[in-house]
């Protein structure tokens, strides 16, 4: 009682420990399990009651991340569809990449998921970062074929031809480029942060499904398209303002380099004002039910008596 209960007897904290590592699917589990006979307890009853704690804070920040990947989803796509729209300024050449980005979505959530049966170990707020890597990533790669399959018809090129050679041309660099990226997230694996290693290897076999839809998927698409004239190239506007930029820059080299590392290095050492912090209610807002009973525990409570550590 002298631990347990408050010195104003108005309120009580509980600890209950949980099965389970943090943030695995039998901690979650477990939680629930938790959660559901504490309401069911105290249901009908005059009591407040409040889920807190490192495990809740990790499971309603799960719960929030999938809740807003909705919304970040249509806020990425909306922000694509103008960017695109502006680039080509013709609906069905902004429509086919992220018709492709659509179906390798699915294709690598289905595939992570099948990975994730037979023992690969990935977590909930793994779906949020392969949402928005997949649009990165697939813009990019349908922008590099895109645009240099409008560059040969351009030059004169019938629209096979011209898809062709774009993936003759670009193939590689979408290779690379997919290497790169896929073998950064695979370092991921080692680091013993759970939200790391569980982490990186998903989004790395996304993005090799981003890579082989983007040399198979996009181009039959294009193709099809293309015959058709569906997606010809608008005039081109901005032409003369790269040549003019290229044309300056390569006359005047230091002006520009200084200029660059004038405003980079400012940007830059504003890392030195960073101050990380691993206090995992700071990425929650202040309404989350998590913070909310730590808030009536630091009311109730004197300061640290539940989690020392901090």
């Amino acid at each position: 009682r002298d631990v347990m209960e408050s010195k104003d007897h108005k309120a009580w904290f509980i600890p209950v420990g949980i099965a389970g590592e943090l943030g695995s699917p039998e901690s979650s589990a477990a939680y629930q399990r938790v959660v559901a006979t504490v309401k069911d307890t105290v249901a009908g009853s005059g009591l407040d009651m409040h889920m807190t704690g490192l495990t809740a804070t990790v499971s309603e920040r799960e719960e929030i991340g999938l809740r807003d990947l909705r919304v970040i989803e249509t806020a990425t796509v909306a922000m694509v569809l103008v960017i695109l729209l502006v680039v080509y300024r013709n609906i069905v050449t902004m429509l086919v990449p992220l018709v492709t980005i659509s179906v390798t979505q699915a294709a690598a959530t289905q595939v992570v998921a099948a990975l994730a049966q037979m023992g690969l170990a990935i977590s909930q707020q793994t779906l949020v970062f392969m949402s928005a890597m997949m649009i990165g990533a697939g813009v990019d790669y349908a922008v590099f074929l895109i645009s240099r399959y409008h560059e040969y018809l351009r030059h004169g090129l019938e629209s096979d031809q011209a898809v062709a050679r774009a993936l003759i041309a670009i193939g590689k660099v979408i290779a690379a480029s997919a290497a790169t990226v896929a073998v950064t997230f695979l370092g991921m694996s080692f680091t013993s942060l759970k939200v790391f290693s569980t982490t990186g290897p998903a989004l790395a076999v996304s993005i090799a499904v981003a890579f082989l839809a983007s040399i198979t998927l996009l181009p039959a698409i294009l193709t099809l398209t293309g015959r058709r004239g569906w997606v010809k190239p608008k005039r081109e506007l901005t032409d003369r303002f790269w040549r003019r930029s290229g044309i300056h820059i390569v006359r005047h080299p230091v002006a520009h380099l200084v200029g660059s590392l004038l405003i980079l290095v400012p940007l830059a050492a504003c890392v030195l004002l960073l101050h990380t912090s691993y206090d995992a209610r700071t990425a929650l807002p202040a309404s989350a039910e998590s913070n909310v009973g730590m808030a009536a525990i630091e009311r109730h409570f004197p300061a640290s008596l539940t989690a020392p550590q901090y």
